[in-house]
């Protein structure tokens, strides 16, 4: 896992920054967005996620060019999903187990059926048959 640093929730910085540039209160932009104030608040104070139904409503209010672009505000919403994640992860790590050798022979697949005492000639590719 690469260090980063802790990446800002998607809703504060729309809280922070942008209804402030627009002169808009949480009431107000909830309106022009058509969802409930109530939603909009827990998003904006990061106790909701910026859904996909929320990236393109923020992408047809503000458009792409000025911020808007729904992509963009996913990816935002992804990487600081993916931080908190590996916070919960160092405080309490899964028990995961590393890959068997058997399936990573899958990028091996002749040698793999081999030892599994199977035929290649029946398998055009990997997981299908004839």
């Amino acid at each position: 896992m690469n260090a980063m640093f802790n990446p800002p929730h998607p809703g504060l910085m729309l809280r922070d920054d942008v209804l402030p540039a627009l002169g808009l209160t949480v009431t107000e932009a909830a309106k022009q967005l058509d969802v409930s104030r109530v939603v909009f608040s827990r998003m904006l104070n990061g106790r909701a996620a910026v859904s996909p139904d929320m990236a393109l409503r923020l992408e047809a209010w503000l458009g792409a060019a000025r911020g808007g672009d729904a992509r963009a505000w996913l990816a935002q919403q992804s990487a600081y999903d993916v931080w908190q994640a590996q916070q919960r992860f160092k405080a309490r790590p899964m028990h995961v187990m590393p890959v068997m050798r058997e399936w990573s022979a899958f990028c091996d697949s002749e040698d793999w059926l081999r030892e599994l005492g199977r035929e290649w000639s029946g398998f055009d590719k990997v997981g299908t048959h004839d």
